[in-house]
C-alpha cells in the first residue's frame, strides 16, 4: 500500500481478459483508473473569465461535487473562498554613497522605485454548500489591482484560479 500512497494523482493501467467458456470467446481491454486521497472536488467554472475589469463585478462559480460528479453527501457543509489581488508596491532604498564599493557609481540619497507587489484580501467567506453544490459569488477588484486569485478550501479538497487585470487604453471599462 505504501508503493500506491506515494503515486496520488498518477494512474493505474488496468488490463482485462475475459473467456467465455461456453463460446469461447475471448474479449480484451484496457483503462486508466486515477488514484486520489479524498472523495471530494472543487472546481471554478471553465465559463469564467480569465481578466477581471477593476471596479467592475467579477462573477465566481464554484463547483462542490464527489469526484465521480454527484452531488455530496451532506449539503450541511461549507467551503473556505478567499479572494486576493496585488498592487504595486514600493520600496524605499538606503542612501548610497557616491562610491558604493567596488568603485561602482551609485546614485546618491533615497529614491522610489517599483520593484515588488503586495498581496491583499479582498475578502474571506465560509459558504455553505447548496444542494446542487454550486455556488455563485461576486468581488469587485479596487482600480489599483494588477492581478487577482481565488482560493477555495473543503475539508482535504483546494482550488484556486489566477486572473490577470483587463487592458484598457482609457482604463475606462464597461460591463456587457
Amino acid at each position: 500500500m505504501s508503493d500506491v500512497v506515494s503515486k496520488l494523482g498518477t494512474y493505474i493501467k488496468v488490463i482485462a481478459k475475459v473467456n467465455e467458456t461456453i463460446t469461447g470467446i475471448s474479449v480484451n481491454n484496457t483503462g486508466n483508473v486515477e488514484i486520489y486521497d479524498r472523495d471530494e472536488e472543487l472546481t471554478f467554472s471553465s465559463s469564467m473569465s480569465n481578466v477581471f475589469k477593476p471596479g467592475l463585478d467579477y462573477t465566481i462559480m464554484l463547483k462542490a461535487t464527489r469526484r465521480d460528479g454527484s452531488n455530496l453527501k451532506s449539503s450541511l457543509d461549507s467551503v473556505n473562498i478567499t479572494v486576493k489581488y496585488t498592487v504595486t508596491g514600493t520600496k524605499k532604498q538606503p542612501k548610497w554613497s557616491p562610491t558604493g564599493g567596488n568603485n561602482q557609481v551609485m546614485p546618491f540619497g533615497r529614491f522610489s522605485q517599483r520593484i515588488n507587489e503586495d498581496t491583499k484580501v479582498l475578502w474571506t467567506r465560509l459558504e455553505q454548500i447548496p444542494k446542487s453544490g454550486i455556488i455563485e459569488l461576486s468581488a469587485r477588484f479596487p482600480k489599483a489591482a494588477l492581478s487577482g486569485r481565488f482560493e477555495a478550501f473543503y475539508r482535504k479538497a483546494r482550488t484556486s484560479k489566477y486572473l490577470s487585470r483587463a487592458e484598457s487604453p482609457s482604463r475606462n471599462f464597461i460591463k456587457v
